[in-house]
């Protein structure tokens, strides 16, 4: 957690509002693909590691509450976004292809609920 924290902190999101040249510097369009490759290959270590650790007899336990609450939690804001996009459908698109109307609107639907996840997760 604190490597994604330094992350943020050094990064783009942070640095770059207190020091925009910095930041231009350091991520130009030179290094981008390297910053690219490196986060990655972090990205990668980091699951590599967190699966070491994973105790999966706790698995056995849980799996089945896990599983539900992770299903109901994919299935709710999608089925929801479907409802209210077939509602809103005539009265905001009604030129627009219905079916790809409600695919976008429930995609974006469940973005959201994915958003505010990540952004309470980030909450320090």
């Amino acid at each position: 957690m604190g490597e994604i924290a330094a992350g943020l902190l050094l990064g783009p999101p942070l640095l770059g509002q207190i020091a925009p040249k910095v930041v231009s510097n350091v991520f130009s369009t030179n290094t981008a693909i390297v910053f690219q490759v490196l986060s990655e290959l972090g990205l990668i270590l980091l699951m590599f590691s967190v699966g070491l650790e994973f105790d999966f007899s706790h698995l056995k336990n849980v799996g089945r509450t896990a599983v539900s609450v992770a299903a109901v939690g994919i299935a709710m804001p999608f089925l929801l976004g479907v409802m209210l996009s077939l509602r809103m459908h005539p009265q905001v698109a009604a030129d627009v292809d219905r079916v790809g109307f409600v695919l976008i609107a429930a995609i974006f639907t469940f973005a959201l609920t994915l958003f505010r996840l990540w952004s309470s997760l980030l909450k320090f």
